[in-house]
This record gives structure tokens, sequence and C-alpha cells, in this order.
């Protein structure tokens, strides 16, 4: 078994997955809605949007207006200073720090539940990648 071989194994199985969902985006989309909802209903921001009594997507359009990073920064940098269930009822992992080109850096807070989501984006690529590349998972991409 090649060094690669447990990663492209998961890879595959997170490409079936994927290309599953994209067969049906509407209800994927509303399937993650509806747990993100649950999950966080219980944090200051849930409860201040009435994540509760979100029933689907035009009570979240109604309930949760957009808004740009200065309308998060406060709720960023409480959690930042340690307070839990703010914007997530999940522990904050981390702190991305963005490259601020438009308007200064920025403290994006990462969950393990993101950084999860963030592998299961990637995995579908690294499973296209070996199929039509198979020798960079050899290691000797010209």
């Amino acid at each position: 078994m090649g060094d690669w071989d447990p990663l492209l194994r998961a890879a595959h199985e997170e490409a079936e997955r994927f290309l599953a969902a994209t067969r049906r985006p509407r209800e994927t989309q509303l399937d993650l809605l509806q747990r993100l909802l649950v999950a966080n209903r219980d944090t200051e921001f849930g409860d201040e949007h009435a994540f509760a009594g979100i029933d689907g997507i035009d009570a979240y359009r109604r309930n949760v207006p957009i808004r740009d990073y200065e309308g998060f920064r406060e709720r960023i940098d409480r959690t930042a200073g340690g307070a839990s269930s703010v914007l997530t009822a999940e522990p904050v992992a981390a702190f991305e720090i963005t490259g601020g080109t438009s308007s200064g850096a920025k403290r994006i807070p990462v969950t393990a539940r993101q950084i999860a989501a963030f592998r299961s984006a990637v995995l579908p690529w690294l499973a296209r990648l070996a199929e039509r590349r198979p020798e960079a998972a050899r290691g000797s991409a010209p």
C-alpha cells in the first residue's frame, strides 16, 4: 500500500458523496441550513435571530440580515477574548487572519466542523487529480 492510498480512498469516498449531493442541490443546501440552525439556535446570534423558529430559506432571509464584517466584529472580538456560544455553539479552534486587501486584515473564527467541511470540499478535487494525473499520487508529477 502506498503512502497516498488511505488519503486517496477517503478522497474517492468523499467525491462520491459530493457527486450525489450535486444531483439534489436544493435539498442538500436546505438540509445544511437546517443542521446549522439547530446546532446554533442556543447561541447569542441564534437567539437574536430566532433560529429555533426558522423553517426554511424565506424565514432565514427575513430573520438574518446581510451584513459585512463590521456587523460581526464585536462578536468576533468577544469570542477571541474567550466568550463562548456567541456566533457558534461549537468551540472556536482557531482564528484565520485574512490578507486584508480591501479593508484591512480580518480575524475569522474557525471551528473543527469547518475544518472538516473544508477537507470534504478538497478531497473530491484530490480524487479527480489522482484520476487525471496518477503520477502526482506517486510523488513524481512533471
